[in-house]
């Protein structure tokens, strides 16, 4: 637990330290078997642990048209806000249009498949936020749903 009374600030510079997920490294995106996810690259942004141990973070995907996540889970929830170009989101059966300022929540252990649209001109920009949270170039972010559903 954090001291907010405490004179030493190192503790809330860890948890507070700023991060850009503008203009910060990119990482290539793997699968759970680490191969590298063509078309997908990610910036991380900020995360900690909280109580109980699990992680909360935030992430930038980018999504080049044409290009998408297969089918896949992951341990817990997200929310997914768009950023920038257009997006879809196959989940439940549905296909939602993701623009900017769109947010959706996907829980955990539900399959879902999120692309960039082919026909938009430009990358899906989307921002990830994950509990537990994975890094974007973890090969345990996601794991793929054997076979495939309707897109």
């Amino acid at each position: 637990m954090i001291d907010l009374t405490a004179t030493d600030n190192s503790q809330l510079l860890a948890y507070a330290g700023p991060t850009n997920v503008l203009s910060g490294v990119w990482h290539a995106c793997l699968d759970d078997y680490g191969s590298v996810l063509p078309g997908i690259r990610g910036i991380e942004g900020a995360s900690a642990v909280l109580e109980g141990g699990l992680e909360l973070g935030i992430d930038r995907l980018e999504i080049t048209p044409g290009s998408g996540f297969e089918p896949h889970t992951h341990e817990g929830g997200h929310i997914l806000v768009g950023l920038a170009g257009t997006g879809d989101l196959l989940f439940a059966g549905q296909t939602f249009v993701i623009r900017p300022g769109d947010t959706v929540y996907v829980p955990a252990h539900v399959p879902h498949a999120v692309t960039a649209s082919k026909t938009s001109g430009e990358a899906f920009s989307v921002l990830a936020v994950g509990y537990p949270h994975r890094k974007v170039y973890s090969q345990d972010r996601m794991q793929l749903v054997q076979g495939s559903f309707p897109r």
